[in-house]
């Protein structure tokens, strides 16, 4: 009745891909027909395959560890038991079927979108994360739109133009919307470019600070707006809309890596997308954001809600 997984942070990463691993467990977990999941996070020891692995310390991870893994946790309805394990006791689980008993550096488990995908095919549903309850408590309510900025110290080729951004926020205001800015992590913590006069009264710092809160303010949003980065996986798989941009900004990715990483072709969507969530494959200018916005909000499936500020509840 219940599937058990390890999530072993020797192989996998502390990012944002955990909520896309979420997901795929619980893919695991229909098509098992098990009602729940225990997971185990196994953490005494840190994977360091990317710059990004290798440009941070320990404190971090450990902070990342508890603000984005354990956070997320509780956007898995389905989700039993968590444990953390700073030992190396080995155990048995479900899921992954591979995990290797002694550590194996060439080992590679699955978390990217691609195996969530073959699963889909399968039958699986993956939009499954959703925010808890008492966390819509702190969220506005009536109708709003929200912007996610990167700003981050890592890959910052892949960070956001802030002037486009911030003549954006005055465009989506000059149509009779309210904004909601979700500043990106390192800013809140560490401080960073100063936001445009226009976005400055609008900020959420818990939003960037706590998943739960942020992934209910995403479902409340009439629209989220976004460059590709880790929290907008949090909205593919959940029924929050979602518009997100700069897939290949700052050449990070290319055509092969987003194939092989998602498992479908740049320029596509995700099979299991709302026509409200949208990747544009455009970069995030300023013609461009208010060009896709506009398209979007004047499509007749956000005309007929606009205005309502309904959460949705949880299935």
């Amino acid at each position: 009745m219940t599937l058990s997984a390890i999530y072993d942070l020797r192989y996998s990463p502390i990012t944002f891909d955990f909520a896309v691993w979420l997901a795929l467990v619980d893919c695991v977990r229909q098509l098992a027909d098990e009602q729940a999941i225990d997971l185990t996070i196994r953490a005494d020891g840190y994977r360091k395959m990317t710059k990004r692995e290798h440009g941070m310390d320990t404190d971090e991870k450990r902070w990342r560890l508890k603000s984005i893994l354990l956070s997320c946790c509780d956007l898995l309805p389905t989700l039993r038991d968590v444990t953390v394990q700073r030992s190396s006791k080995d155990g048995v689980y479900d899921f992954p079927a591979n995990y290797p008993k002694a550590y194996t550096p060439s080992y590679r488990p699955p978390y990217l979108a691609a195996d969530v995908l073959r699963l889909h095919g399968l039958g699986a549903e993956p939009k499954v994360l959703a925010a808890p309850a008492y966390a819509k408590n702190f969220v506005q309510k009536g109708p709003y739109v929200t912007l996610t900025l990167r700003t981050s110290k890592h890959f910052p080729e892949r960070n956001i133009d802030l002037r486009d951004w911030g003549k954006f926020a005055e465009h989506i205001m000059f149509r009779g919307h309210n904004i909601i800015v979700v500043p990106d992590t390192e800013w809140v913590l560490m401080g960073g470019p100063r936001l445009p006069a226009s976005m400055e009264t609008y900020v959420a710092p818990m939003a960037a600070l706590d998943q739960r809160i942020r992934l209910a303010l995403y479902e409340g949003a009439e629209m989220n707006v976004c460059s590709s980065n880790g929290p907008a996986a949090m909205m593919f798989y959940s029924q929050a809309p979602v518009l997100q941009f700069d897939q290949f900004r700052g050449g990070v990715f290319n055509s092969d890596k987003w194939l092989a990483g998602n498992g479908f072709p740049a320029g596509g969507q995700f099979p299991w997308s709302t026509p409200k969530q949208r990747m544009t494959w455009t970069e995030s200018s300023y013609a461009s954001l208010c060009a896709e916005f506009d398209k979007v909000m004047d499509g007749p499936h956000i005309r007929e809600t606009r205005g309502t500020g309904d959460v949705p509840e949880r299935a």
